[in-house]
């Protein structure tokens, strides 16, 4: 084999690079997250292919651009896979597609691997092959075969379906998952935009398949969001079981005291609704109390009983806020959660009165 230098493959291999400490990333983190162990596997693929492709564009020689050409295919035709198994998996939290349905989704990617790996001898995916070289880009010019076009139509639906799966479950979260939930949209989208951009000749290079390239930026997008907030843990299937049916109120306040989110039981006893407390300032959602928040503003951590109003028309409540701590002791924001404890303190005022009447007669 024989290669040349050119400052192209760079970009590809910082791609192959990032993508493959997203993997490590990943592997670590697996058992924290939905669909961790499926994005490792993704995130893989596009390694596989980024590298494949730099080597293609680095091969001095016919020979050995087409073979690194046809390795791509192993990532090529992984990726849109891989991509819909990871999705179902996020968006399901975790459920894995059964395996019956990921052989047959496997069965087109698996006949297309073996005709491109033996294309000269039938041209299902390459017709004609030849370099074509444009200043220092140096690539494969080919005409795609029948076959080609088959699989680009089959990986397309299997990314639309993926992106599809990603969207619905946008719907389900809220507060902090909304943040993320952006930041994924991006991730969902980039890969369309690359290849979009490949298909209608419009790539900046020509020639240049800028489609690994989306795909590492998506997959590095997505890594980031699914670790880099420790919230999303409690998956947002979870929060809707757990946090919307708990009787106690409960607020999240980002790093700068901001609302991220707010359940059932706090929006009934506040008198509003989640759309009209997110995004606000906890002490501007408040502010009919300031000693209230005067006191708890500055706090981290605060377990305290607090009461309203005055004689028989007195609500105790108690008061519990825990600082949310992400990785290297990153302030995240706080939890506070109250519980109405008044039926508590009148029972014990009860008791206290009985007792003092015992006293008194004995």
């Amino acid at each position: 084999m024989q290669f040349q230098s050119t400052p192209y493959i760079l970009p590809l291999v910082v791609s192959s690079v990032m993508t493959g400490l997203v993997a490590l990333y990943a592997w670590d983190r697996r058992a924290t997250a939905s669909g961790a162990m499926a994005l490792v596997l993704l995130a893989i693929a596009i390694a596989e292919w980024s590298l494949g492709y730099a080597l293609e564009i680095a091969g001095a020689d016919l020979p050995t651009k087409i073979f690194w050409g046809k390795s791509q295919y192993i990532g090529i035709v992984t990726v849109p896979l891989l991509w819909i198994i990871f999705a179902y998996s996020y968006s399901t939290k975790g459920t894995r597609m059964t395996p019956r349905a990921v052989s047959l989704l496997s069965i087109v990617p698996f006949i297309t691997l073996l005709l491109a790996l033996t294309t000269e001898s039938h041209g299902l995916i390459w017709t004609n092959v030849r370099i074509r070289t444009i200043g220092t880009f140096s690539a494969l010019d080919v005409t795609h075969g029948l076959w080609f076009w088959v699989y680009w139509i089959y990986s397309n639906i299997l990314l639309l379906v993926g992106t599809i799966f990603v969207l619905r479950s946008f719907h389900r979260t809220r507060g902090l998952f909304r943040r993320q939930n952006f930041i994924l949209l991006i991730a969902v989208l980039t890969p369309w935009v690359g290849n979009v951009l490949y298909v209608s000749g419009l790539s900046p290079i020509p020639n240049l398949d800028i489609t690994p390239f989306a795909f590492a930026i998506s997959i590095i997008v997505f890594a980031w969001g699914i670790f880099s907030f420790k919230l999303v843990n409690l998956a947002p299937v979870a929060r809707d079981l757990v946090v919307e049916k708990m009787p106690d109120g409960m607020i999240v306040l980002d790093a700068q005291g901001n609302i991220v989110d707010i359940n059932t039981a706090l929006q009934k006893a506040l008198g509003i609704s989640a759309s009209q407390a997110i995004g606000q300032r906890a002490k501007d959602l408040f502010n009919a109390w300031p000693s209230l928040v005067e006191r708890y503003e500055n706090m981290l951590e605060a377990q305290d009983e607090i009461v309203f109003g005055e004689g028989e028309s007195q609500t105790w409540y108690e008061l519990r806020m825990s600082p949310l701590v992400g990785s290297r002791d990153r302030l995240l924001g706080r939890v506070v959660t109250v519980r109405n404890i008044t039926e508590k303190k009148q029972t014990e005022e009860a008791l206290q009165l009985s007792e003092e009447k015992y006293r008194k007669i004995y």
